[in-house]
């Protein structure tokens, strides 16, 4: 019988060997149709890869359902009505038929996901059977079910015309089974932790819950606060007096809601306005000025650095990328 040292040596090594898998790997997808209308009969998954903030999806919308499983890389997710999801290797993410979104890619080249997107109807029957998650973005790590991902896509890829019916049976099958292990794999990491609390005689589940339950309205103010007014200088110490938190206790409890400092939420929050500004046809000058900055320099290079170009090229390419066809994207 192996020792424990032995079966955590290889359970290590297998880890680092699917790292390097996830690494090395580069887009490839397979977009199929069941008869004329594709938001009705689309049946596609794939891996993508998006290694540039221009990967990005801004004002996004499609016909169809698609949920992607997140396998490397970060980003943030944004809903229709402006909720900001920021998003890791390991999440689950729903962009759903007909509803404006946004997800924006960090600019690290590791972004990797695997998606499945099926046609709306077959989305409603399944969401009506509830095998869907309510949230629209969730936790659900799936990495280690890479071989199954791509057993299916290979499948899809070389399936006749004739066999896209029983495909798509097996791709609604495939999404069944993957939000199940990520489920399970949740449960099995949360109960570690207990078991490791336990052990230390820390009740630190219990303290998680009430630190929970105590800051969650603030951090909900704290977040409207930070989205209001792109043009108001704020001042975080004085955001966090006004919550009557310290300011330690305000960034930490913050950042562990969002994954962000309350600085560069509020940022963020400005640089995506500024966007919208842009795509509204307002002059750059007037969105810097409408944004809090005093100068057009100092915005376009702030501009620049969180959003990966300048204001006058991200104005460009968001003209050229209005097509009608978004199934490449």
């Amino acid at each position: 019988m192996k020792s424990r040292d032995e079966r955590v040596g290889e359970a290590k090594l297998g880890k680092r060997e699917l790292e390097e898998k996830i690494h090395s790997m580069e887009s490839d997808v397979s977009y199929r149709c069941v008869g004329e209308d594709f938001d009705e009969g689309v049946v596609a998954c794939g891996f993508m890869r998006k290694r540039t903030r221009g990967r990005s999806q801004i004002d996004f919308q499609v016909g169809y359902y698609s949920g992607f499983f997140l396998l490397a890389g970060s980003g943030l997710y944004v809903t229709e009505d402006g909720r900001e999801f920021p998003i890791r290797a390991g999440d689950f993410v729903q962009r759903l038929p007909g509803k404006m979104h946004s997800t924006y890619v960090e600019p690290d080249g590791e972004w990797l996901e695997f998606f499945v997107s099926l046609g709306k109807g077959r989305y409603q029957a399944v969401k009506k059977l509830g095998l869907l998650p309510e949230a629209c973005v969730s936790r659900c790590p799936v990495e280690d079910m890479l071989e199954d991902c791509s057993m299916h896509l290979e499948r899809l890829k070389e399936a006749a015309n004739g066999e896209l019916g029983i495909l798509l049976a097996g791709q609604e099958m495939l999404l069944h089974e993957l939000l199940r292990h990520g489920e399970n794999r949740v449960e099995q990491e949360m109960e570690q932790k207990r078991e490791r609390a336990n052990k230390a005689g820390e009740p630190m589940i219990g303290r998680a819950e009430n630190d929970s339950d105590k800051y969650a309205e603030k951090m909900r103010q704290a977040a409207d606060i930070l989205s209001a007014n792109p043009s108001a200088n704020l001042n975080m110490e004085e955001v966090a007096e006004s919550l009557s938190m310290g300011y330690e206790t305000f960034r930490k409890q913050f950042r562990k809601r969002t994954g962000l400092s309350p600085a560069d939420y509020r940022l963020r929050h400005k640089m995506r306005q500024a966007c919208h500004m842009l795509d509204a046809g307002i002059s750059i000058k007037e969105t810097a000025a409408l944004t809090g900055y005093a100068d057009v320099y100092t915005f376009t290079r702030q501009f620049a650095k969180t959003m990966g170009s300048t204001p006058g090229k991200y104005r460009s390419r968001v003209r050229n990328l209005t097509v009608p066809n978004n199934r490449g994207l």
